[in-house]
Order: C-alpha cells, then sequence, then structure tokens
C-alpha cells in the first residue's frame, strides 16, 4: 500500500479479507501504525455453506481463473478462517 500510493497518489483503499489472522495484524500494525485513517469494517457473518457457494460463484465468473477455486479449497479456508 505504501509503494502504490507513493506512485500513484492514490489514498483510499479497501482491504477485502483482511487481516486473516493475528500475524496479518501485527504486521499491519507495525507498518502502518498511524499512517492510515480505518473509517470502519463490514463484516458478511455467513454460514459455511453459503460462503462455498458465493466463492463457488465468484469463481465461475472470474476472467482470472486460480487453481486454488475449487470446492476442496473453499472448505478448508472457510474451516481455517
Amino acid at each position: 500500500m505504501e509503494d502504490y500510493m507513493s506512485k500513484s497518489n492514490k489514498s483510499i483503499f479497501l482491504a477485502d479479507g483482511f487481516p486473516r489472522n493475528q500475524e496479518n495484524l501485527d504486521v499491519w500494525n507495525k507498518r502502518m501504525g498511524g499512517k492510515a485513517d480505518v473509517k470502519f469494517l463490514l463484516l458478511f457473518d455467513l454460514d459455511g455453506e453459503t460462503m462455498i457457494k458465493r466463492l463457488l460463484y465468484r469463481a465461475s465468473q472470474s476472467e482470472v481463473k486460480r487453481d486454488d477455486d475449487n470446492e476442496e479449497t473453499m472448505k478448508k479456508r472457510v474451516a481455517t478462517f
């Protein structure tokens, strides 16, 4: 983000799916500290079945195909995160 901001002069971001764990948050706090003015957090509280259904739909509509966009991997993500 810092690199992008310095090159583009843009400073508004959407951090989707972040942080995934405590380590992500710790690194964010260390690097960004008071540099970011977080306005709000939006939480979608969904059951695992609905999340997998939405992820599979997203994967089917995407022009970029990822090797890990499959139901088995998605189930592991839901269980982990």
